[in-house]
């Protein structure tokens, strides 16, 4: 119901690359949002914290992001641009 996703879904992108402060709200607020609208996901792990502790971030990380999208590193996600733009 924004118009991002208008914005988006008129382009055909059907996946976000997600980073950001504060793992635990922003980042994870976005995360369920964008899940929520069908978007697949990919949330990279070393482009985003939290405020309170490496614990809560790895938390959402290593339990919560999984079951919702791909988490990975940066070199990783520029490795698959990368190799997608080959295609």
């Amino acid at each position: 119901q924004t118009y991002l996703d208008l914005a988006l879904r008129s382009r055909s992108i059907d996946t976000i690359i997600i980073s950001g402060g504060s793992t635990e709200v922003g980042v994870a607020s976005t995360i369920y949002a964008a899940r929520d609208l069908d978007y697949n996901l990919i949330i990279v792990r070393d482009a985003c914290g939290s405020g309170h502790s490496d614990e809560v971030h790895n938390m959402f990380m290593d339990n919560v992001f999984p079951r919702m999208g791909r988490v990975r590193t940066t070199s990783e996600v520029l490795k698959m641009i990368q190799e997608s733009r080959k295609l």
